[in-house]
């Protein structure tokens, strides 16, 4: 009966709502052809193979291919000067 009740509670724990996991919120409005830069809300960000998607995605030439118009929670990396890089995505609905 514990093994059951701790299997449930592992469901439940892996159901984390992601709004609590991601900084940042938008929508796609454009990839470019190669899948390394991206515009959400008219802020350009890179991609890359390094970026972590959770859920369903294809993987481009460089980055995950994601479709236009998609609603994303997402992570960024910033460095000093350059465009920042998401580093995690995930699909909001």
């Amino acid at each position: 009966m514990k093994f059951f009740y701790g299997c449930i509670a592992c469901l439940l724990v892996s159901t984390v709502n992601a709004d609590e996991i991601y900084q940042m919120q938008g929508t796609i409005s454009l990839q470019s052809s190669d899948a390394s830069t991206i515009m959400i809300d008219n802020q350009q960000y890179y991609i890359d193979l390094n970026t972590t998607v959770h859920g369903m995605a294809r993987q481009g030439e460089r980055g995950p291919i994601l479709n236009n118009k998609q609603k994303i929670g997402f992570n960024v990396e910033q460095k000093a000067d350059e465009i920042p890089r998401i580093s995690e995505i995930w699909f909001v609905e």
